[in-house]
């Protein structure tokens, strides 16, 4: 299969008030935004593109702004190995603020594995900034 072309993408570091977030942004800002959060040991280039780039799932996701969203460390090229655990609050408090910053107010989550989970907890504790999780293979 050919894959379908990317939109217009923007890697940036993004300064909040709970900290430093990596995020890739894909498609021009909309009024429907969807937030990934990729497995641990992963990021966005080898956990999302491969599916959101797939013709037919193209003719969906292409209608959206896709922020992809990078744990510490993770991002593609970053030599920073760092064994810092992740604190379920801390991390969801910095979904919130990179949402803020981005001017979304309402997004629909994709994540896989530990994003999975941590996307849970965030719409347990944010539901007015969630529309609905896609939860592919949550870990407890």
């Amino acid at each position: 299969y050919e894959p379908a072309p990317l939109l217009e993408r923007e890697s940036s570091y993004i300064e909040t008030k709970c900290g430093k977030a990596f995020v890739i942004r894909e498609g021009k800002p909309t009024k429907y935004s969807i937030l990934t959060l990729h497995d641990i040991g992963l990021n966005s280039s080898n956990c999302f593109d491969p599916f959101i780039h797939l013709p037919d799932a193209w003719e969906i996701f292409k209608n959206f702004q896709i922020i992809h969203l990078h744990y510490p460390g993770h991002e593609e090229g970053s030599s920073n190995n760092s064994n810092t655990p992740i604190k379920y609050r801390d991390f969801m408090n910095l979904i919130s603020a990179v949402l803020d910053v981005l001017n979304v107010e309402l997004v629909l989550c994709m994540g896989v594995g530990f994003g999975a989970t941590l996307l849970t907890h965030f719409g347990l504790h944010f539901p007015n900034k969630m529309l609905g999780v896609i939860s592919i293979g949550p870990v407890s």
